[in-house]
């Protein structure tokens, strides 16, 4: 549940989620379809594609799972019973290059 903060209107909230969701598409260093993207996801357990406030992964059950961004930053997960048709034409990506071991982080705190 969102507590009410005076100091911040609705328009600002909306200003800072809208560059939240800019910076996602401006970290993805590699970008393509949303058929690539599936495909992606459905041979790499735990890869996390990106598009705006979208992100696509598959579960356990290797079950595709979309994610929203939410104004904390971080993604509130459901299973779709279908593919809402705006997602079809956005250009997915990843925030990280394949073959990395680790996430950004990891790396450097070894």
């Amino acid at each position: 549940m969102e507590i009410w903060d005076s100091a911040l209107s609705w328009q600002e909230k909306e200003a800072q989620y809208e560059s939240m969701v800019k910076e996602v598409d401006q970290s993805l260093l590699e970008t393509f379809s949303f058929e690539k993207a599936m495909k992606s996801i459905e041979h790499n357990q735990g890869m996390v594609v990106y598009s705006g406030k979208w992100a696509l992964k598959t579960n356990a059950d290797k079950e595709m799972l979309l994610g929203e961004l939410m104004r904390d930053g971080t993604y509130s997960w459901m299973n779709p019973l279908y593919i809402p048709p705006i997602l079809l034409g956005l250009t997915w990506g990843l925030k990280e290059k394949r073959g990395r071991s680790g996430s950004f982080f990891s790396r450097f705190f070894k």
